[in-house]
């Protein structure tokens, strides 16, 4: 669901949508090993929050002028 909000930013700049997925991937287990129950959030409010930075911070790598050539050059 969270990618959803990202799609038209993802076509649009022509990246690869596994790539999104799995940098998804990665911030969902990140989340999971440092969860704590002894804080006051829930695990779906974390883990939430987790991916969607790790996407954000993914997103915004990727669509900067250095990564533009690279972007364009592959398929």
């Amino acid at each position: 669901m969270i990618l959803k909000k990202y799609i038209t930013l993802i076509n649009a700049f022509g990246i690869d949508y596994q790539e999104i997925y799995c940098e998804a991937s990665y911030g969902f287990s990140d989340g999971i090993n440092s969860f704590s129950f002894d804080k006051n959030a829930s695990l779906k409010t974390f883990l939430s929050l987790c991916v969607e930075r790790r996407v954000t911070k993914y997103l915004s790598k990727c669509t900067t002028s250095k990564y533009k050539m690279l972007n364009d050059t592959l398929s």
